[in-house]
């Protein structure tokens, strides 16, 4: 080991600057990664939004089963299968426009542009945030495409 290796010397001789010198060995995350990292995460933060998990998941299922109640013996049964249909396009829709508007705010709050300074490319995070909301929305959808549930007759 020569002196000027730093593994030669002491480790109270050792400085953060020194280390810093040293070659990384670990390559960069790819564009990939980094674009699903984001998605994960934004999804979990979409997650633990009350109000959005309220009026995309919540209001619609309630909605549905409170309508579904009251007219869902309308024209032989059908009309349940229309109000959930209904339903889940208001949950839908409503979770595009969040996201949307979300995509929005980050941009005009200045938040896009740290992520771009972080190594995030504008088209990674736009791809990020469409996956984050189909994270939501596909849940909701899959729910709503199912055949109506079966009620007992006593309901």
């Amino acid at each position: 080991m020569s002196a000027a290796d730093p593994a030669a010397r002491p480790a109270h001789d050792r400085s953060p600057a020194m280390t810093a010198l040293e070659p990384r060995t670990a390559a960069a995350p790819s564009a990939a990664t980094r674009t699903l990292r984001y998605a994960a995460h934004t999804t979990a933060m979409t997650l633990t939004n009350v109000a959005f998990m309220v009026f995309t998941i919540a209001l619609p299922v309630g909605m549905y089963l409170l309508f579904s109640m009251m007219f869902g013996a309308e024209a032989e049964g059908q009309a349940r299968g229309m109000i959930m249909i209904n339903m889940a396009a208001y949950g839908g829709l409503g979770a595009a426009v969040t996201a949307g508007t979300q995509i929005q705010e980050d941009q005009r709050n200045g938040f896009l542009r740290q992520l771009v300074v972080a190594g995030l490319s504008p088209r990674s995070f736009l791809i990020g945030s469409v996956i984050a909301a189909s994270a939501v929305i596909v849940p909701c959808s899959a729910w709503s495409s199912g055949a109506p549930p079966r009620w007992p007759a006593a309901w």
